[in-house]
């Protein structure tokens, strides 16, 4: 059962996470020192062409994030309840599958 909760907790931390870290939101700054030091080029569309790969597990790929965050709370709730990290694996599997579909 706690696995679930991880797994929900997890996606939607991470769906609103990415919300937030949007331009003109609360972690609009977070965003654009993203751009900064991933040396992001953008076409004339506004789409991306190019990045440094670095920055996409610090919050540019909601996939990646949504993995730290799972590994977190993974973590952070084995402190006080017992849990097996056999199954830290699925729940990151679950929750990204969870990500990409419904995000």
């Amino acid at each position: 059962m706690i696995y679930l909760l991880i797994i929900g907790f997890s996606y939607c931390l991470s769906v609103v996470f990415n919300s937030w870290t949007e331009p003109d939101m609360i972690f609009g700054f977070y965003y654009e020192w993203l751009k900064k030091i991933g040396k992001v080029e953008l076409n004339e569309d506004g789409s991306i062409k190019s990045f440094k790969k670095f920055i996409k597990p610090l919050g540019w790929c909601i996939i990646c994030t949504n993995v730290w965050f799972t590994v977190l709370l993974f973590a952070t709730t084995s402190i006080f309840y017992p849990m097996e990290y056999l199954y830290l694996i699925p729940c990151i599997i679950v929750a990204n599958w969870l990500v990409i579909k419904f995000k």
